[in-house]
C-alpha cells in the first residue's frame, strides 16, 4: 500500500514539474517572439518601394521604414554621426603651421630619423607638424591649410618637436673641426700645402651633405611637408603597397610644385620603417585624428582652387574618406560606372543577407551624402570612422562581407579590362568560402548583365542596339 502511495506521489510530482516546465518554455517562446518582432518590424522586410525615375541618376530614394541599428557582438556600440554634436568630442592636438626655415630644419631631422630602424614618438610628432604646414603650390611662401576653429575638437597641447642637430649640421661641424686641426698642425710644423689638401679630403657623401641646395628654402619646405603628409597615409595602407607607391608620389609632386625636386627625388623608405610608423600611429591615435581634422576642416570651411583640392584629395581624401566602408565606396563606384539609378541598384542589392547594410547605405545617402537634392552639405561624416570606429559600424566591411563581395565582383565585371586594381582582392572578402563565393558570383553576374543592359539602348535607339539589351 505504501509502495503504491509513494509511486502515485512521485508520478504526481513529475506531472507538476513537467507542467511547470511547459509553462516556462511557453513564456520564454512568447518573449522571444516579441523580441524578434521588435527587432525586425514588418516594414523593415519590405523591398525598396519607390520606382526609379528614368534617366534621373539620383542618389536619393524612399528609404525603408523601421531601420534599427544593431550592435555586432565584440565591436563598438554603433554611434550616430551629427556634425554639431560630434565634432567637439573628437580628441585632437592643438598644433600650428611653421615658417619655411623651421620646416627645412625639421624636415631634415625627419629624413634622418626615417633612415633608422624604429619610428620614435618625436618622429611621428615631426610628421604631424610638417603635414599641417603643407605649402600652397601657387605660393610656396604661404601655408595651404588653416587651423580648425577652436570650437572643434577636444583639445590637448602638443609642443613643437625639437628637431635638434641634423645629420647635415653634424657632418659640417666634423668637417670644420678636421680642417681646423690640419691647418693648425701645418702652422706649427713643416707639412706642405699639398699634404694639407690631401689630408683634408673627405668622402663624397660628406661633401654632398653640406653642399647648398639650388632650390629656395620655400621650395625645399614644400617637399618636406608633402612627404610628411603622404607618410600620414600609412595609417590606412599596407606597408608593401605604400613602398611601391613612392615613385608615383614623387611624380605627382612635380605636377603640383615647380621646384623642390631634389628633396623629393632623394626620398626613400624601407618597409621595416613603414611598419614601425604604422605601429607608432597606433600608439598615438590623436596624431592621425588631428591631421584628418585639419584636412576635413579645410575641405569644408575654406576656399580652395581646383588644383589644391586635387592635391588634398590625393594626399588624404582617397586615403581617409569612408575608412573601412568598402560597401559604400564600391556601390558608389558601380553606380558611377554603369550610370544606373541608385534607387534601382539598391533595390536589386536588397536581400536578407545584405539588407542591414543596404538600409545603412540608404540612411547614409539620405542623411549625410552630398547629392543634388541637398546642396551645401558638409563632408565631415566621410572621415568619421577615422575618429571613432563606432560611427557607421553597420557598414564596416567585416560586418557586411556579402554585400561587399557582390558589389566588388559587379564592379570588376563592368570595369574596363585594363583596370589597374582588382576590387575582389579586398582583405575581408578575398578568403571567402568557396560555396558562398560561387553563389555570390552568380548574383553579381546577373546584376552586371542587368546594369549593362539598362542604359545600352532606349526608345531612340535603332533595332541593331536591341542586341545590347539581351
Amino acid at each position: 500500500m505504501n509502495s503504491n502511495s509513494n509511486s502515485r506521489s512521485l508520478s504526481l510530482q513529475k506531472l507538476v514539474a513537467m507542467d511547470a516546465l511547459k509553462q516556462r518554455l511557453q513564456k520564454a517562446t512568447e518573449k522571444s517572439v516579441v523580441i524578434a518582432k521588435d527587432a525586425n518590424p514588418p516594414e523593415a522586410q519590405q523591398p525598396l518601394s519607390k520606382p526609379p525615375t528614368p534617366g534621373s541618376n539620383a542618389y536619393i530614394f524612399e528609404g525603408v521604414k523601421g531601420f534599427q541599428r544593431i550592435a555586432t557582438p565584440g565591436t563598438h556600440q554603433p554611434k550616430t554621426w551629427n556634425d554639431a554634436s560630434e565634432l567637439p568630442k573628437i580628441p585632437i592636438y592643438t598644433v600650428s603651421t611653421m615658417t619655411s626655415s623651421k620646416i627645412v630644419l625639421m624636415g631634415q631631422a625627419m629624413i634622418e630619423n626615417l633612415s633608422g630602424s624604429k619610428a620614435s614618438t618625436d618622429l611621428i610628432h615631426m610628421m604631424l607638424y610638417l603635414a599641417v604646414s603643407l605649402r600652397d603650390p601657387g605660393d610656396t611662401t604661404k601655408a595651404l591649410l588653416n587651423a580648425p576653429d577652436p570650437a572643434i575638437g577636444k583639445r590637448s597641447n602638443l609642443a613643437e618637436p625639437n628637431a635638434g642637430t641634423t645629420v647635415y649640421d653634424t657632418k659640417a661641424a666634423a668637417l670644420r673641426k678636421r680642417l681646423a686641426e690640419i691647418i693648425n698642425k701645418n702652422r706649427t710644423g713643416s707639412t706642405s700645402a699639398a699634404t694639407v689638401v690631401a689630408n683634408a679630403s673627405i668622402q663624397p657623401e660628406t661633401v654632398n651633405a653640406v653642399v647648398e641646395y639650388k632650390d629656395s628654402i620655400d621650395d625645399r619646405a614644400s617637399a618636406y611637408c608633402y612627404i610628411a603628409a603622404y607618410l600620414m597615409g600609412l595609417h590606412a595602407r599596407q606597408s608593401y603597397s605604400f613602398i611601391k607607391s613612392i615613385k608615383r608620389m614623387q611624380e605627382r609632386f612635380k605636377g603640383w610644385y615647380a621646384a623642390g625636386h631634389k628633396v623629393i627625388d632623394s626620398f626613400e623608405l624601407e618597409e621595416s620603417m613603414a611598419n614601425s610608423i604604422k605601429q607608432a600611429f597606433g600608439r598615438r591615435p590623436e596624431v592621425i585624428s588631428t591631421w584628418v581634422m585639419w584636412v576635413a576642416y579645410n575641405e569644408n570651411e575654406t576656399e580652395m582652387g581646383k588644383n589644391n583640392k586635387g592635391m588634398m584629395e590625393y594626399l588624404s581624401g582617397q586615403v581617409f574618406q569612408y575608412t573601412g566602408m568598402h560597401a559604400v565606396t564600391l556601390t558608389l563606384a558601380v553606380q558611377k560606372e554603369t550610370k544606373c539609378d541608385m534607387a534601382f541598384l539598391l533595390r536589386e542589392l536588397n536581400c536578407p543577407i545584405t539588407r542591414q547594410a543596404v538600409q545603412a547605405i540608404d540612411h547614409l545617402l539620405q542623411n549625410h551624402e552630398l547629392v543634388k537634392e541637398k546642396p551645401g552639405g558638409k563632408t565631415y561624416f566621410r572621415y568619421a570612422r577615422v575618429w571613432d570606429s563606432g560611427y557607421f559600424s553597420e557598414l564596416q566591411s567585416k560586418n557586411c562581407p556579402y554585400l561587399v563581395y557582390v558589389v566588388a565582383k559587379t564592379l570588376k565585371n563592368v570595369l574596363p579590362t585594363g583596370a589597374s586594381s582588382d576590387p575582389t582582392q579586398i582583405y575581408c572578402i578575398k578568403d571567402m568560402g568557396v560555396v558562398m563565393k560561387e553563389r555570390l558570383d552568380g548574383v553579381a553576374g546577373k546584376l552586371s548583365e542587368l546594369l549593362v543592359s539598362l542604359n545600352a539602348a532606349d526608345n531612340e535607339s535603332r533595332s541593331i542596339c536591341d542586341r545590347l539589351r539581351s
